[in-house]
Order: structure tokens, then C-alpha cells, then sequence
């Protein structure tokens, strides 16, 4: 977006006075994001660029987060739930970590932009949205098949050893009385 004026001006309005964050715009990525280091990083999906109608809501909300050091706190957090994978108020603290960052961005976005402007750029991209990457149902790959040649029965991580032998497997309540 480098070459894209509306980007370019977008990108300027939103840093209001401070370093001007790279835009890139790589394939693979489901929706816009950011992160700082030293000036920062902003990418930018191709659905979203082909609607420069966008760039001031997407360009200011994303500044908010590179001006908040957003992507340090995430990334400690992240780092923070690999080591204590096992607790669950870590899964709840980095949760709310990133809700509120959101809320923080959208709260910068709206300082700058206004309300109603901001408002209707994200019911657009809403109305528009595909669902994450995450939640894609993901593609059949050739693993089933090799896991039945060695034998693994293909019925999740146990294979034939989870089955009685001869009746179907126990539905999930039959263990609550043993």
C-alpha cells in the first residue's frame, strides 16, 4: 500500500505527529495487525486494502495498539502461558489481555476519528467478515489413512486400544459412576 495515496494519507492522519509505521500486505493473513519494533509494523489483508473507504478506521485502530506497546504485552503473555500452560487463570489473564488492548484501540480510534465514522467502518468490515483462520474447518490431509496402515485404527489419538474389544466405547456419562 505504499504506492496507494488513500493508504498513505490514512496512515498519516493516524499517527498524528509520530513515527510513521510500515504498511505490508502479505498473503496470508485474515485480517489487519500490528506490532512495534522500533516504529512499527502494520499488515494489511487484500480484502481489507481493496476498501480504502476503511483505511482511517483500520490505520487508527492499529496505531492504537503500536502506540500502547500492545504486541510486547501480548507476546509476554503468550510466553507467560507456555510456561504455566497448566493454570488456568493464566488462560483467563492473557484472554482479558487481549480484550482489553481491543477495547484500548478502539478507545484511541474514536478519540481520533469519531464515533459514527468508526462505528460504521467496523458494521461494514463486520457485514464483510469471512470467518478467522482459526476456526476454518481445517482440510483433509493424508494422515488418516497413513495412521490405519500402521495400524492406529484412525479413531483418534488411542487408536484401537481406546475400543472395548467387540461393542462400541462407552458413552461419556457411563464413567461418572465408576
Amino acid at each position: 500500500p505504499g504506492d496507494d495515496r488513500a493508504w498513505r494519507a490514512a496512515r498519516d492522519r493516524a499517527v498524528a505527529g509520530g513515527r510513521r509505521p510500515r504498511l505490508k500486505v502479505p498473503s496470508r493473513i485474515a485480517s489487519p495487525l500490528s506490532w512495534s519494533w522500533p516504529r512499527g509494523v502494520i499488515l494489511i489483508d487484500e480484502e481489507t486494502l481493496s476498501r480504502p473507504d476503511r483505511a482511517d478506521a483500520v490505520l487508527t485502530h492499529e496505531m492504537g495498539h503500536i502506540r500502547h506497546y500492545d504486541w510486547l504485552f501480548l507476546m509476554l503473555s503468550h510466553a507467560l502461558v507456555a510456561v504455566q500452560w497448566f493454570n488456568p487463570f493464566v488462560w483467563l489473564l492473557q484472554k482479558e489481555l487481549a480484550r482489553q488492548s481491543e477495547h484500548a484501540a478502539d478507545a484511541w480510534a474514536v478519540r481520533r476519528i469519531g464515533r459514527t465514522d468508526y462505528a460504521g467502518a467496523l458494521l461494514a468490515m463486520a457485514r464483510s467478515a469471512r470467518p478467522h483462520a482459526a476456526l476454518r474447518r481445517p482440510q483433509r490431509t493424508g494422515l488418516a489413512p497413513a495412521r490405519r496402515a500402521q495400524g492406529g485404527g484412525g479413531r483418534g489419538p488411542l487408536g484401537r486400544a481406546g475400543r472395548r474389544r467387540g461393542r462400541h466405547p462407552r458413552p461419556a456419562g457411563a464413567y461418572a459412576g465408576a
